[in-house]
């Protein structure tokens, strides 16, 4: 699977990894997922240093339209994404999006350590 994904229920916390390939399935299982463990709200910690985002315009497009979506019935919790240069070009499509939505607090890392300490800091918000 390219997105591997742990949510950790008693620290609000979901960590998710890419490998290979991902794909607009992959995302939109990501997002079903999400909602059925009512995870919306918990930090989310991306290590995206590996694999590589394979999603068309109109797929990006849906996926951030499912995403604010998911935001209407719940709150969007804090996204730390951790990228090196080169991972930053490949889901740099991803990245913008994430980075830019308004809804919650993110931030762009280039260690694990220091993408999982800013998020700690950060609150989960509570159900709407």
């Amino acid at each position: 699977m390219p997105l591997h994904c742990v949510v950790s229920e008693s620290e609000h916390l979901v960590t998710m990894r890419t490998e290979g390939a991902v794909t607009f399935p992959d995302l939109q299982a990501f997002l079903t997922d999400m909602r059925a463990r009512s995870a919306t709200s918990y930090r989310k910690l991306l290590d995206a240093r590996e694999g590589h985002l394979v999603l068309s315009e109109d797929e990006l497009a849906s996926y951030e339209r499912q995403s604010i979506e998911c935001a209407v019935y719940d709150r969007l919790g804090p996204y730390a994404i951790v990228a090196t240069e080169a991972s930053k070009q490949a889901h740099a499509a991803l990245l913008t999006l994430l980075l830019s939505n308004t809804r919650r607090p993110s931030g762009l890392f280039s260690s694990p350590t220091d993408a999982y300490e800013w998020l700690l800091t950060q609150a989960v918000p509570g159900k709407l």
